[in-house]
């Protein structure tokens, strides 16, 4: 039964999205954690760069 679990699970992806609460332009360090779950491992990037933009339209 445990088998079956981890393939159905082996192909499920994540697609995570956030707004930034530090709108300082420039790169921004990311962290990706699964905290109720130490032995699952998350991938993900470890930056993002906030660019400028223009609200005067």
């Amino acid at each position: 039964m445990r088998l079956t679990t981890f393939a159905n699970d082996l192909s499920n992806r994540y697609i995570l999205s956030f707004q930034p609460t530090n709108p300082t332009v420039g790169l921004h360090s990311l962290q990706v954690s699964l905290p109720q779950h130490p032995d699952l491992k998350a991938t993900a990037r470890t930056a993002y760069w906030h660019a400028a933009t223009d609200e005067k339209h």
